[in-house]
């Protein structure tokens, strides 16, 4: 669960998860959409804006090269005047990539002005992979483009926030995208999606993370409330 708006708060609590992933072995730590920032409300997502070169990440960056954990983290980033939401790549001790949603939701831009369409692949520790955040999950074509430039992996990091009463059907859809996509092209695909309560629309982020590997057969699933979202892997397996 982040605190939405504080930066400094996400980045020490990432600092701990770090710590539970190179405990448990692994190589990559996926950490929910915006979980730096926040995304609760827009006041709180730009409050916690940075840029890609901000202390704040390259000090993060510094902590997870120490650690051995190669970290992908969900930021609002601050380009201009305008924001994108953004999922940076830490690793070698710097920002070594990022990616930016291409498929906004109304929530997004009620934040965003920015997004993109490169949909690059990125290759650390041997392995090729992509990532493409929350509602670009609902589009193949996103996938598609992924595993034609050749990713074997793609993390899908998630900051859902849904009404108690749509809680299962969503859960339900976005499960069988995620299934569908690592099926249909041969890929391990690893879904983070953050814990926490938004008592404005009394809504919730339900923690439902996953990892499918080719076929489409699930690997490790959290269900409900896990204590980050996040999700590490490595060759010994996955830890919440």
């Amino acid at each position: 669960m982040c605190v939405d708006g504080d930066l400094a708060a996400n980045v020490a609590r990432t600092k701990g998860v770090i710590d539970e992933a190179a405990r448990a072995g692994c190589d990559f730590l996926c950490l929910p959409e915006q979980y730096l920032s926040g995304y609760g409300k827009p006041e709180y997502a730009k409050a916690a804006a940075v840029i890609l070169d901000d202390p704040h990440l390259l000090e993060l960056a510094g902590y997870a090269a120490e650690k051995g954990v190669v970290t992908l983290a969900g930021i609002v980033e601050r380009r201009g005047d305008g924001y994108a939401d953004t999922q940076v790549v830490l690793d070698g001790g710097q920002v070594a990539g990022h990616y930016t949603k291409t498929m906004l939701v109304s929530g997004d831009r009620a934040i965003m002005d920015d997004c993109d369409d490169e949909l690059p692949v990125f290759e650390a520790r041997g392995v090729r992979f992509g990532i493409m955040i929350c509602q670009d999950s609902s589009f193949p074509e996103i996938a598609a483009t992924l595993a034609w430039k050749g990713a074997k992996t793609v993390f899908s990091p998630h900051y859902d926030s849904i009404r108690r009463d749509e809680m299962d059907a969503h859960r339900i859809l976005v499960r069988n995208n995620h299934i569908g996509i690592a099926a249909h092209y041969g890929l391990v695909v690893a879904r983070a999606n953050v814990v926490g309560y938004l008592a404005e629309g009394n809504r919730f982020g339900y923690g439902d993370s996953a990892v499918f590997g080719p076929g489409g057969r699930r690997v490790r699933v959290q269900q409900g409330c896990a204590p980050n979202g996040s999700l590490a892997l490595g060759e010994g397996g996955l830890a919440d």
